[in-house]
């Protein structure tokens, strides 16, 4: 794993890294990447496959979406059978204007963001009611405040990392609730694309 975030960031980093400015108004990057959830009131850590995107209002706040798709546990006694997410929110972008920055400063973008969500999870430890039925798929409402990075160094391409805290509860119909309380992390190469032109100063 370490080798692959070495490879992916040097790909990145001494690509075409040319002095302009990435983060500004018309900006829509998306990503789609692998992406392990450690569960805190569980002994299990999940693993999604995680895809975003984000479209930048200005230079300062972005509207996102991201949808998290389960495909396993490295728990024998995985607690759910599927556990899929889909998040909406907004984001908050520090650094300083295209007018004010240079350098790397054109590059970096940390960020920090909330998003309310939805679930749709079974459990495997769900009653069963009648022979081969078990009463546990629910849809769970979930909130998500995360922070990260992107780094920008090409026209189409960027490096992200990100951390997120996803909250709620499964409530199955006939078993104890079960605590969805979760860290989760992405990393990768992510792609970017202007879609509109700088607004022209007065």
């Amino acid at each position: 794993m370490k080798n692959i975030l070495i490879i992916l960031f040097s790909l990145v980093l001494f690509s075409e890294a040319k002095s302009q400015t990435f983060m500004e108004r018309g900006l829509l990057r998306a990503e789609g990447w692998f992406a392990p959830g450690v569960m805190l009131n569980q002994k299990a850590t999940n693993f999604y496959i995680h895809g975003d995107l984000e479209y930048y209002i200005d230079r300062h706040i972005s509207i996102r979406g991201d949808g998290f798709f389960f495909i396993g546990s490295s728990s024998d006694q995985k607690p759910f059978e599927f556990h899929h997410s889909w998040f909406s929110g907004a984001a908050w972008h520090f650094g300083k204007t295209s007018t004010e920055s240079s350098g790397m400063a054109d590059h970096f973008d940390p960020y920090i963001g909330f998003a309310p969500g939805l679930s749709i999870t079974k459990s495997v430890q769900g009653v069963q009611i009648l022979p081969g039925e078990f009463q546990s798929t629910k849809f769970n409402p979930l909130f998500s405040p995360y922070l990260g990075f992107n780094f920008y160094a090409q026209k189409i391409f960027h490096l992200f990392v990100e951390a997120r805290y996803v909250g709620g509860t499964h409530f199955p119909d006939y078993a104890a609730p079960v605590s969805l309380s979760e860290i989760r992390f992405s990393f990768g190469l992510g792609w970017n694309l202007k879609t509109a032109g700088k607004r022209r100063q007065g």
